[in-house]
C-alpha cells in the first residue's frame, strides 16, 4: 500500500534522475550477512539485484537494530551526513523495537516509535532526500488454526498510521508477507526461511530453525516485492 497526496505530488515534478544512491536502514531482516551465517541472507543483498547500473545501493541495515538502537550508536547521522538531493531512503524497522525489556532497544510503540520514524523522514527531507516507510516483514509463525499470527502488532499499524500524516510512502512488507506465507502454507514456507537440518551445512552443524531470517529464495521475494512497489510510485521514486 502507498500513501501520496496531491502536496507531496508536487514535489515528483521533475526530471529524469542521473547517478543516485537507494540507502536502507534497519535490521536483521534487511542487513548484509557475514560468511558464517549464510545461506541466511537479508532482503537487502538480493535488492541490489533489481537496480540500474546508474542507481547505487549503500545498505547500513544491521543485525538487531532497532529505531532506539539505530540512532544512539550513531549509524542514522552516519547516514544523513551522506544523503544528497533526490537520494531514496528505505526505513525498515520493527522486529527488536518491540523487546520490551531490553532499554537499549525497546521503542514504545505509541510513543517512541514514531517518534523515531519521524525523525528519520524529517532529516532526510531536510537534505532533499525522499523517505519511504516499509512495515517490518512478518515472521514465520503460523497459529493453531493456520492462520499466520501477527507477531508486530501494533508496530505495522503505527508505521501506517504516520505514512498517512506525514505524506510519506508506504511500502506494507508486512501486509504481503503475511498473505505470501499464508498462501504458501506452515511447510512450503520453510523453504524461504533458515530451515536447515543437522550435517547440511557447516555454519550449522546442528541444524537450525529460524522463522523471521530469510535465506536467499525468501530474501529475493521480498526483494523483488520491494522493488515492484517503488516502481509503481511515480519518478522519483521509480526511477531506479
Amino acid at each position: 500500500m502507498r500513501y501520496l497526496t496531491p502536496l507531496l505530488l508536487s514535489f515528483f515534478l521533475v526530471g529524469h534522475v542521473d547517478a543516485r544512491t537507494i540507502y536502507i536502514v534497519g535490521d536483521s531482516t534487511a542487513s548484509i550477512k557475514a560468511p558464517e551465517d549464510r545461506p541466511e541472507t537479508g532482503w537487502g543483498e538480493a535488492f541490489a539485484d533489481q537496480l540500474s547500473g546508474t542507481t547505487k545501493l549503500q545498505n547500513f541495515a544491521r543485525n538487531g537494530r532497532s529505531t532506539r538502537s539505530f540512532v544512539a550508536e550513531g549509524r542514522w547521522q552516519t547516514v544523513v551526513d551522506q544523503l544528497n538531493q533526490d537520494d531514496i531512503v528505505l526505513i525498515q524497522f520493527g522486529h527488536n523495537d518491540q523487546k520490551l525489556y531490553d532499554y537499549k532497544r525497546f521503542a514504545d510503540p505509541w510513543r517512541d516509535y514514531p517518534l523515531y520514524l519521524r525523525a528519520f523522514i524529517d532529516d532526510a527531507r531536510k537534505k532533499g532526500a525522499y523517505p519511504v516507510l516499509l512495515t517490518p516483514i512478518e515472521r514465520r509463525k503460523f497459529d493453531t488454526d493456520g492462520s499466520v499470527a501477527q507477531t508486530h502488532r501494533p508496530y505495522p499499524q503505527v508505521m501506517r498510521d504516520l505514512a498517512r500524516t506525514l505524506n510519506v510512502p508506504l511500502i506494507d512488507a508486512n501486509a504481503f508477507s503475511r498473505d505470501w506465507l499464508t498462501k504458501l502454507g506452515k511447510q512450503a514456507s520453510k523453504g524461504y526461511f533458515l530451515h536447515l537440518p543437522a550435517g547440511v551445512n557447516p555454519n550449522y552443524a546442528d541444524g537450525i530453525a529460524d522463522d523471521t531470517h530469510l535465506n536467499e529464495k525468501g530474501a529475493k521475494v521480498i526483494a523483488e516485492f520491494v522493488a515492484q512497489e517503488l516502481e509503481q510510485l511515480p519518478i522519483p521514486y521509480s526511477d531506479f
